[in-house]
C-alpha cells in the first residue's frame, strides 16, 4: 500500500497542474455508464422488504424512480449550469426556473402525490423522496422545486379541507404539462423569525410580525414572508400566521392563498449562495383578504402538529442525500477520466480510499432517511398509506373515499375536522413525536453528509474542482444550504434532545432561552 507521504504528494501534484482528459480511456466511460444508474432494489435494500409486502407499491415507485432519472440525467443536466449561470447574473430573471418547471411538469413530477382520481400519480411521501434524491443528484436547486411545491402541498393535504384540496388538486394537474404549471410553496420564515417558527416551545418568544386578522367572511392577512422558496413561481402559497399576535401559539393557523390575489406582491428574488434554480423570495401580504373556505387549518390547530416538520425534514434528508450522491458521481467521473502521473486517477489508492468515504457517506445518508421514512409509515402521518399486502389497493379506496359527497361534508365541519385531529394523535398507534425526532436525523446527518462529500470532491479534484464547468463548486454552493434551512441542523439536534433524552426526565429543559 502506498505510504500517506506519497498520497499527499500525489494530491499536491494533482492540485498543482490541471487535471487533463485521457482522451484513449474509452473503457472507464463505458463501465462509467454501467454504474452510473443502479436500479432501485440495490440503492434501496429495505425496499426490497416492500417488494415482497406489497409489488404494486414497489413497481409505481421503480416507474417513477426511471421517470425521474430520465428527466434529470437527459433533459435537465444539459441545463442546470447554464441556469446557475444566468441567475448568477440576473437572480430576478424567471425565464431560466420557468423552463426547468416546465420540463418538471412535462415529466409529472408536480402531481406524484396527487391522487390518480384527481389526475396523479398518488404515490406515498416514501417514493417521493426516492424521487428527490434522483433530481438533486444533478442539480439541488431543480429537485428543490419540485421538492419545495410538496412542502406547501402535504400541510394542505393533511389539513382535511377536502374541497379546496381537491380544487387546487385539479389546477395542478390540468396546468401541470402548459407553459405555466400551478405549484405551490410554504410561506413561514419572516425576516425576524427562523427556525423558531418550527418548534411549539419556541414560537411565544418569536417575533412573529404577521398577523390574519379575522373579519366578516374571512381574515385579512398582513406581513412579510422571506426566502420562500418557488415564492415568485408559485401559483398558490400555504401561509402560516397567527390570528392574534398576543397569542402567537393558540392562535397560528394555515391559509391558502392564491398568486393571483389583491394586495399580495412578490417583492424580490434573493442572490443566494446556492440552489439557485429554486427562487428564494421575499413575499408581501397587505391587507389580502383570504375567504373563510381557505383557511385550512382549526385556529391553533398548527400547534398541535408541529412536528408535522418529521416528515418534511425526512424530504431535505433524500435532497441531502443527492447532493451528497452528485457530488460522489462527478468525482468519481473526473478520476475515471483524468490522468495523473500517467494513469488515470482512480487507479491512485488514495483517490480509491476517497471515493470509497464519499460512498459510503451517500449509502449511510440513503439508510437514515428511509429509516425515517419507515418510522413515518409506521407512527406518522404516513399512516394513511399502510405497509401491509394490499397496502397500493387500500390507498387507491381511501382516496377515492375523500372525494365523495359524505366525506367532503365531514370535514366541512371544523369542529368535527378538529376532533378526529385530537382523537388521531391521542391514539395509541401514532406518535409523532418520534416521527419528528427521526426527522432531525435524517436532516442531520444527511445535510452533513451532503456537506463532507462536496468538500472531499474539491479535495481529490484540486484546481479542476474550481471551475465553474466541473459542476463541483456549485455542489458545495447548494450543499452549504440544506444544514440551515427547514430549521438549522443545530435546532434539529435539541429538537432530537428533547424528543429522545429529555423525555425521560422532565426536570431538563431543552429550549430553555439563556
Amino acid at each position: 500500500m502506498e505510504t500517506t507521504i506519497t498520497a499527499d504528494r500525489e494530491r499536491e501534484t494533482a492540485r498543482a497542474a490541471p487535471a487533463t482528459p485521457n482522451v484513449s480511456n474509452e473503457a472507464y466511460r463505458r463501465k462509467l455508464e454501467r454504474v452510473d444508474a443502479p436500479p432501485l432494489s440495490e440503492m434501496f435494500q429495505g425496499m426490497n422488504m416492500l417488494k415482497h409486502i406489497d409489488p404494486k407499491y414497489f413497481h409505481e415507485m421503480e416507474r417513477a424512480l426511471e421517470r425521474a432519472r430520465r428527466l434529470a440525467r437527459e433533459e435537465a443536466a444539459p441545463l442546470v449550469l447554464e441556469v446557475d449561470r444566468a441567475l448568477q447574473r440576473d437572480p430576478e430573471d424567471l425565464e431560466p426556473v420557468w423552463e426547468l418547471v416546465r420540463l418538471a411538469g412535462r415529466a409529472g413530477m408536480f402531481s406524484l402525490l396527487i391522487p390518480k382520481r384527481y389526475g396523479g400519480a398518488g404515490l406515498p411521501l416514501i417514493a417521493s423522496a426516492v424521487i428527490w434524491e434522483e433530481l438533486c443528484s444533478v442539480c439541488a436547486g431543480f429537485g428543490n422545486l419540485v421538492g419545495a411545491h410538496y412542502l406547501g402541498y402535504l400541510p394542505l393535504y393533511a389539513s382535511m379541507k377536502l374541497r379546496t384540496w381537491e380544487k387546487v388538486c385539479r389546477e395542478i394537474t390540468a396546468t401541470e404539462r402548459g407553459e405555466r404549471p400551478v405549484i405551490m410553496s410554504l410561506s413561514l420564515t419572516e425576516p425576524l423569525v427562523g427556525s423558531d417558527h418550527t418548534e411549539a416551545e419556541l414560537i411565544p418568544g418569536a417575533k412573529i410580525q404577521s398577523e390574519a386578522t379575522p373579519v366578516p367572511g374571512g381574515y385579512m392577512l398582513n406581513g412579510t414572508k422571506v426566502f420562500i422558496s418557488n415564492g415568485s413561481v408559485s401559483g398558490y402559497s400555504l401561509v402560516i400566521m397567527p390570528t392574534d399576535r398576543t397569542r402567537k401559539l393558540e392562535t397560528l393557523t394555515a391559509f391558502v392563498v392564491p398568486a393571483s390575489a389583491e394586495g399580495f406582491h412578490v417583492d424580490r428574488d434573493e442572490h443566494k449562495m446556492g440552489q439557485k434554480a429554486c427562487p428564494a423570495t421575499v413575499m408581501v401580504y397587505e391587507d389580502v383578504f383570504v375567504p373563510e373556505s381557505h383557511r385550512v387549518m382549526p385556529v391553533g390547530g398548527l400547534a398541535k402538529v408541529l412536528d408535522i416538520m418529521g416528515p418534511t425534514r425526512i424530504c431535505v434528508g433524500a435532497i441531502s442525500t443527492g447532493i451528497a450522491r452528485g457530488a460522489y458521481e462527478k468525482a468519481r467521473d473526473l478520476a475515471m477520466t483524468h490522468t495523473m502521473r500517467g494513469r488515470p486517477i482512480i487507479q491512485h489508492q488514495w483517490a480509491q480510499v476517497i471515493l470509497s468515504e464519499m460512498l459510503m457517506n451517500v449509502h449511510t445518508a440513503r439508510a437514515t432517511y428511509t429509516e425515517a421514512g419507515y418510522c413515518d409509515l409506521a407512527w406518522g402521518t404516513g399512516k394513511s398509506v399502510p405497509m401491509v399486502r394490499g397496502g397500493y389497493r387500500m390507498k387507491q379506496l381511501a382516496d377515492r373515499a375523500m372525494d365523495t359527497e359524505v366525506a367532503k361534508r365531514f370535514t366541512d365541519d371544523e369542529d368535527r375536522v378538529a376532533a378526529l385531529l385530537d382523537r388521531v394523535l391521542a391514539m395509541k398507534s401514532v406518535n409523532v413525536p418520534m416521527e419528528a425526532g427521526y426527522g432531525s436525523v435524517a436532516k442531520v446527518k444527511c445535510s452533513d453528509a451532503a456537506m463532507i462529500n462536496a468538500a472531499l470532491a474539491l479535495d481529490l479534484a484540486g484546481k479542476a474542482g474550481l471551475r465553474h464547468d466541473r459542476g463541483l463548486e456549485k455542489v458545495f454552493r447548494d450543499a452549504k444550504l440544506v444544514q440551515i434551512y427547514e430549521g438549522t441542523n443545530e435546532l434539529n439536534r435539541l429538537s432530537f434532545f428533547q424528543r429522545f433524552v429529555a423525555k425521560m426526565d422532565p426536570s431538563i429543559h431543552v429550549f430553555d432561552r439563556e
